[in-house]
């Protein structure tokens, strides 16, 4: 896996998301991170891969380091409403 937001490389461990995901989707998620790999937090929000530069243009626009909120947590808000309008809806059985 590629982290966008940190141009990093992971080894990522999720089996029910390797059945199911297709290629070239943009994911995201909260990380876990163990010494040897990297699993999801179970909430994961897929984009088409065309969105890519635009999420990236729009996540940049609205996080804000220096605020007194922990950017992790302004990634998920951000990315939360991003996938209303952006998304690929899934429903989970």
């Amino acid at each position: 896996m590629t982290d966008l937001l940190n141009d990093r490389e992971y080894t990522l461990v999720d089996v029910n998301l390797s059945r199911t995901a297709e290629p070239g989707i943009v994911l995201f998620f909260r990380p876990v991170r163990y010494d040897e790999f990297t699993t999801t937090s179970g909430v994961s929000f897929p984009f088409p891969g065309e969105e890519k530069e635009g999420l990236l243009n729009e996540h940049d626009r609205q996080i804000d380091s220096d605020a007194s909120r922990a950017v992790s947590r302004q990634r998920f808000v951000a990315f939360h409403d991003l996938y209303r309008d952006h998304g690929i809806h899934v429903q989970y059985r």
